[in-house]
């Protein structure tokens, strides 16, 4: 569209309309030559033939065990992307403990050095460094940043200078204080290059949620000299309120407590629950809270936080020992909370007059002294004001009872022998009982009797005559009479008897037939005609 007077070279500018892929990875060399990758790989997509610039990641862009001590061999790389693909490239890391950086104070231009440069080692990955005033001259930024490189020769950042005797900078600082300690962090700045010498300046303040202005550390206003000026404006962290509750779930009871205090804005408070006698902490993850301390201007209860418990409960069983169907205890068991609840306790009932209650044991052999003897037994808290889980134990035995046995015997010839002496064997089924007992029949008369205490209800005892002792009368028949509770059991013509005594009036009755041909009368006498006997 414009006229041509004379020769005329036209260019034709071109760029692409096809997106390509990239790759950028970031690895070590192992000794083998092999490479393990130590972040995320970046991706994206770039039109082709234009040129990209990459930093290597650092800090926490990589890997756990690599965010420290290693350095790439470059710090960025720049790459054009090409049509055809195979736009990668890696950042190679070597492991150094620290390494080496300056920073140049050079003038525009010239490049003459106006201030010694600054040498220094670090340990991390990236720094920033702020210029130096110098008289005279106005810096070309008020902050460099620098990833650094295993290559020292990269690690060199450089302030431009240019002679300016009108302008000095001015530098506006907002520090708010660390969350703990004395120190400050810078929250934000801002730097006017061009600041007239000679001239008043000031900042306002900053409304800050969670910080107040300290004014008595602030510098919030100056006349800019020469050598600059800088503004320095202070924020504290305001302290809030805390506390820890430590609440019964369902009531909001109090069980211990609070913990509270004081801490700055944005700390972290961290509370361990308390052990509780008699409750359990609701939820094992909440052994302990955290509090991000906030401000509480708008809601109450922020910075509270609440451990809540459940009351224990526990379960109490009661068990019957001794003599199948002996007995019952009633409840079998019972379920209360530790504190708060009521044990009711437990009734042993004997099934019949077979048995008896003996008491309460805490253990199962029922050993040692009873806990009562009262057929109700109430378990009681513990010295710690608790209830704890247990079982207690109803002993149930056979009762006692007593067993006379009785001899009756047709003719008694006590004119001759006074009275008659029948012995008797009574040994229990279990053999805990091995006697031998006498019953005694007074002359003149045809019944006698003995009668054996302590004897237990329900267990079988065998009672045998002793025939050899009483050989002048024969067994007729052992039997009970009418009254007797217990059981007997005889067979015809054996001189034994099994007797089960049951509840009271036990009584065996054994019955003998005297012989005469065994006893000896007056016309059995010879009298004696040898003379004296021998001596």
């Amino acid at each position: 569209s414009m006229p041509v007077k004379k020769d005329l070279d036209l260019y034709a500018k071109w760029r692409s309309d096809v997106m390509v892929d990239y790759t950028i990875k970031y690895a070590v060399k192992n000794g083998d030559g092999t490479l393990t990758y130590i972040a995320d790989e970046t991706k994206g997509k770039a039109l082709a033939f234009t040129t990209k610039t990459f930093d290597a990641k650092t800090g926490t862009q990589l890997n756990e065990g690599y965010q420290s001590g290693y350095f790439p061999t470059t710090n960025s790389h720049s790459m054009t992307m090409d049509i055809d693909g195979n736009n990668e490239y890696t950042f190679v890391y070597v492991q150094k403990e620290k390494v080496p950086y300056t920073v140049r104070y050079l003038e525009q231009g010239t490049g003459k050095q106006l201030e010694l440069p600054k040498n220094a080692e670090t340990s991390d990955a990236i720094i920033t460094e702020t210029f130096v005033a110098i008289k005279g001259y106005a810096p070309d930024a008020y902050q460099k940043r620098l990833v650094l490189s295993a290559n020292d020769e990269e690690n060199v950042i450089t302030f431009w200078y240019t002679k300016d005797d009108v302008h000095a900078p001015v530098q506006k600082v907002h520090w708010i204080q660390n969350i703990a300690g004395d120190g400050y962090t810078e929250y934000q700045s801002s730097t006017d290059l061009n600041g007239v010498i000679g001239d008043p300046y000031s900042e306002t303040p900053l409304t800050i949620a969670g910080f107040v202005y300290n004014s008595d550390k602030s510098t919030a206003s100056g006349t800019l000299t020469e050598a600059g000026l800088v503004l320095n404006l202070y924020y504290d962290r305001v302290e809030y309120p805390y506390e820890f509750r430590f609440l019964e779930q369902g009531t909001d009871k109090e069980l211990e407590s609070s913990v509270t205090g004081t801490a700055r804005y944005q700390a972290q408070v961290t509370q361990a629950a308390k052990p509780i006698l008699g409750y359990t902490l609701v939820s094992a993850a909440n052994q302990a809270i955290n509090i991000a301390i906030e401000d509480p201007a708008e809601t109450a209860n922020k910075n509270v936080r609440v451990f809540y418990y459940t009351e224990n409960e526990v379960t109490i069983n009661y068990q019957v020992v001794g003599p199948t169907g002996c007995g019952t205890v009633s409840p079998t068991s019972e379920t209360l909370k530790v504190l708060t609840g009521n044990a009711q306790g437990s009734t042993a009932t004997v099934s019949s007059d077979t048995y008896r209650f003996v008491g309460w044991y805490d253990n199962e052999a029922c050993t040692g002294t009873a806990l009562s003897t009262k057929a109700t037994y109430v378990p009681q808290k513990g010295s710690n004001g608790i209830y704890a889980a247990a079982t207690y134990y109803a002993k149930f035995e056979y009762n006692l009872t007593d067993l006379t046995i009785t001899k009756t015997i047709n003719r008694n010839e006590s004119r001759l022998y006074g009275s008659q002496d029948f012995v008797f064997n009574v040994k229990s089924k279990d053999g805990n009982v091995d006697i031998d007992v006498v019953v005694n029949v007074p002359a003149g008369e045809t019944t006698g009797s003995v009668t054996i205490k302590g004897l237990t209800v329900g267990e079988t005892y065998t009672i045998t005559e002793n025939t050899g002792w009483s050989w002048r009368y024969e067994l007729q028949r052992v039997a009970a009479p009418i009254g007797a509770t217990g059981e007997v059991v005889y067979s015809e013509g054996s001189s034994s008897a099994t007797y089960t005594p049951n509840g009271i009036n036990n009584e065996i009755v054994f019955t003998n037939n005297w012989v005469q041909a065994k006893w000896l009368s007056f016309t059995d006498s010879v009298k004696n005609i040898f003379g004296k006997p021998n001596t």
